[in-house]
């Protein structure tokens, strides 16, 4: 089943944010797709934020629905899980919107919106975070600056070859 067919089935935003919540087990795993989260019935807060959003989206009375990304701001061991959270905002058609929390089970949990998103974190938080984080942090802003390089060069060795055959 996919997600359309399944907001089609539920038909309200307090369902489906109860049915994420539910059947969606909270796991820290790598970013996956909509399709694979449903199909596996886990993921971290992004995968669970991404299924709510777009079920959502398939809903008469829903306006808008997207991502809020925020920082947590205690650390809290019990929970397992990074600094940085990810829950769904939902604007509904009568003006009105609403933020759910789909992955804490603890509501008390506080949150921060992160207006810049990764790159606001401070040293001191940083230094909280567990190594298997920061080394996953560091490689992903490693490989978004190769990929812009490697693009960056091979539009410009591009450019080169029109220029030099423009020539002959």
């Amino acid at each position: 089943m996919n997600y359309k067919q399944k907001a089609r089935e539920l038909g309200d935003v307090e369902k489906i944010m109860e049915w994420v919540r539910n059947n969606i087990k909270y796991q820290l795993v790598p970013f996956i797709s909509t399709k694979r989260t449903l199909k596996v019935k886990e993921g971290m807060c992004w995968a669970k934020t991404d299924v709510a959003v777009k079920m959502c989206r398939e809903l008469e009375n829903v306006e808008k629905a997207c991502y809020v990304r925020a920082k947590i701001k205690e650390i809290v061991p019990r929970l397992n899980f990074p600094p940085f959270h990810c829950h769904p905002r939902i604007y509904f058609k009568n003006g009105e919107y609403k933020n759910y929390e789909i992955s804490i089970d603890d509501e008390a949990i506080e949150c921060e919106i992160l207006p810049h998103g990764w790159e606001s974190i401070d040293i001191k938080e940083y230094e909280k975070i567990p190594i298997l984080w920061r080394i996953a942090i560091l490689l992903y802003f490693f490989f978004i600056r190769l990929a812009r390089r490697l693009d960056f060069y091979i539009r410009l060795r591009r450019a080169a070859c029109k220029s030099n055959q423009l020539h002959t």
